[in-house]
């Protein structure tokens, strides 16, 4: 060993240590891989980082990253049961209508049946909205369906969480209009008029990630078929 050029007297110079200089002035002294001139910290460049790490050092940094990989693992693992689930994710589908009357005041109201494909499924929101208009013929339908549908996400009213549904089971929920007089019935009978019916279920898979599935569709003839609207009827 000799002492290097720059380094206090009686300070001897070893090729395996560092030759950086710290904040405060003294030398660095690391051990480093021989002849790697400087330390991790004081070499520039990733290239020459890596080459100044002993044998020791860089056995310790790989086991040290594997390390922390494993422990990311595990930990998603256990906070998120299912994050590597294959399963495919949920899909609601629409599978009918059913249009119900109540006998006392003529209120209608739309049974809405769906199935969940997939794994199951957690449904947060189910928006929806009932009104009766008039027919506004063919050239002026979407128009009008655009407008509904849009008043409906706009003023959705008071959400409705209907939780955890399991897959390949069919379940509906029921939408309630206001009361009908006779006279507006003979109408939905006659074609002049429509019970429009819509809405929106919002729903999140066991990782956490949202979809929706909207419906917009209306009652008219005697006896009232279902119609589906030009839009608002499919999974984004």
């Amino acid at each position: 060993m000799k002492r290097e050029k720059g380094l206090p007297r009686g300070l001897e110079f070893d090729d395996s240590l560092c030759t950086g200089i710290t904040s405060t002035g003294a030398p660095c002294r690391r051990l480093i891989k021989t002849g790697a001139g400087c330390c991790w910290q004081h070499s520039r460049g990733l290239k020459r980082k890596w080459r100044s790490l002993t044998r020791n050092q860089s056995i310790a940094f790989v086991l040290g990253c594997i390390g922390v990989v494993g422990v990311s693992i595990s930990f998603t693992a256990w906070r998120f049961p299912d994050f590597w689930s294959t399963a495919p994710r949920p899909r609601l589908h629409l599978t009918r209508f059913e249009l119900i009357r109540e006998a006392n005041t003529g209120r209608p109201g739309v049974n809405v049946f769906f199935r969940v494909d997939g794994e199951g499924a957690r449904i947060a929101d189910a928006l929806s909205r009932m009104v009766v208009k008039n027919f506004p013929g063919d050239d002026k339908e979407v128009e009008l369906e655009h407008s509904l549908f849009d008043g409906m996400l706009k003023k959705p009213g008071a959400d409705e969480t209907l939780g955890g549904i399991p897959s390949g089971m069919e379940q509906y929920v029921t939408l309630t209009g206001g009361p009908l007089s006779d006279e507006v019935w003979k109408k939905v009978r006659g074609k002049t008029a429509a019970i429009y019916f819509m809405g929106r279920f919002k729903y999140s898979d066991n990782r956490g990630v949202y979809h929706h599935l909207d419906y917009c569709g209306f009652f008219m003839g005697d006896p009232p078929p279902a119609f589906l609207c030009h839009d608002h009827n499919a999974e984004p």
